[in-house]
Formats: structure tokens, sequence, C-alpha cells
């Protein structure tokens, strides 16, 4: 349980006290100087099986799940990093079902599709509308992100945002 393992425990998936934990312990490592430039979060926001949750009675909608998981993520990031741009990439566990990325709503609109929701609800700031626009239609965008300059790294780092 979570008042045996606050932090989680080996073989099941990261509860929010790990989450926010975590972030926080980054955050003051990098109130050194040392800066971040971005934050690259590489897929699988939510928990495995995310999709299952609530199938047997109907009480909950594993899309709302899933988007409540990103929205918490994101949130809790901006919370330790306000400045600094998010990079999200989706994973297998992110979709419903797992595996499964369903641009189109029954009327092949993808206007209410669960990627579509992700792109303008789950992931809130962390996209342009722009890029918000082309992730609707399948998960992917580009963005180019300008560093520092200090140091040997480049001055700025195109990202491609694929789930393959």
């Amino acid at each position: 349980t979570l008042l045996e393992h606050p932090y989680g425990r080996v073989g099941c998936d990261a509860p929010k006290s790990l989450v926010a934990s975590a972030l926080r312990d980054a955050a003051s490592a990098a109130a050194d100087g040392s800066g971040v430039d971005f934050v690259l979060i590489v897929g699988d926001f939510a928990r495995h099986g995310v999709d299952r949750l609530g199938a047997a009675d109907g009480t909950a909608d594993p899309v709302e799940i899933a988007g409540s998981i990103f929205s918490y993520c994101v949130d809790t990031i901006r919370s330790n990093f306000p400045d600094v741009p998010i990079i999200p990439v989706i994973g297998n566990n992110d979709v419903v079902p797992d595996y499964y990325l369903d641009t189109l709503v029954g009327d092949g609109n993808i206007t209410g599709s669960i990627i579509s929701n992700l792109a303008t609800s789950g992931l809130g700031d962390a996209l342009s509308a722009e890029e918000a626009a082309t992730f609707a239609h399948g998960g992917y965008f580009s963005r180019v992100v300008g560093t520092d300059g200090s140091g040997p790294s480049p001055t700025s780092v195109l990202f491609l945002s694929l789930n393959t």
C-alpha cells in the first residue's frame, strides 16, 4: 500500500509521490546554475493497463484517466520547471487501448478522438496551438528548442516527437 511504500514498490508503476519527489529533487539539483534547457518525457505517462481500469463495472472512463495522468505530469513538471519547454512523446500505454492509436472518431473526424483530447487538454500548455493541431492527427509534432549556448552544446536542438 501507499502507506507502507510511499515511493512505490518494485514491479509497480510509480505513484504520484515518487513523481513529485523526483521532480523536486531534479529542480533542486538544477538550481546550482547548470540550467535546464528542456524536459523530454519519453512516453508511457500512464500506468500499464489503464485501458482496463473500471472496465468491469463501467465506473471509470480510461480515456479520462489517461488524460488526467497526462495533466498531472505536465502540471507537476511545470510547477518545478516553470519556464522550461516540455517535450512530450506518447508511449504504448498512453493510448486506449494499449498499443492502438485511434486518430478518428466514428464520423471520421479527429475532433473528439483520444489523441485529439490528449493534445487539447491532457498536455495542457506543453504544446503550442500549432503543435497540438499536428499532434491530434497522429501523436507527432516537431519543435526547435534553443539552449543557453554555453559549453560544447549547440545553440538549438530540433526535436521530432514520434510514437512508432
